[in-house]
């Protein structure tokens, strides 16, 4: 019987400490211009079509180091690269403004 307590109780405390929610991230446009892409990672998350002024909705990301590219209507590409930490949860931006700074904040 203590076995099958020990057993119960070892893979309820796995269960709920392995449901970490993890990160979230949208992209913010501040810029004067539409974004017409936006890719982070190797096409893991992609946004399309965002609006100056306005942000997109949050998608999950997991743990790594990932390359951003953004293309802007008129032709201009912003390059970074972020990193994503596999301990904790949150949601993050990020953002590009009008003059081309490109930042990953914590919301």
């Amino acid at each position: 019987m203590r076995l099958f307590t020990f057993i119960m109780l070892f893979f309820g405390v796995l269960f709920i400490s392995s449901c970490d929610k993890g990160y979230e991230i949208r992209f913010s446009n501040y810029s004067t211009e539409i974004a017409d892409s936006v890719l982070i990672g190797d096409h893991k998350i992609i946004y399309t079509k965002i609006p100056e002024m306005t942000s997109s909705d949050y998608q999950p990301i997991k743990r790594g180091h990932y390359d951003i590219s953004i293309l802007m209507r008129s032709g201009k590409r912003y390059y970074s690269n972020t990193f994503v930490s596999g301990f904790g949860s949150g949601k993050l931006s990020l953002q590009v403004d009008a003059i081309g700074q490109v930042s990953v904040q914590a919301d």
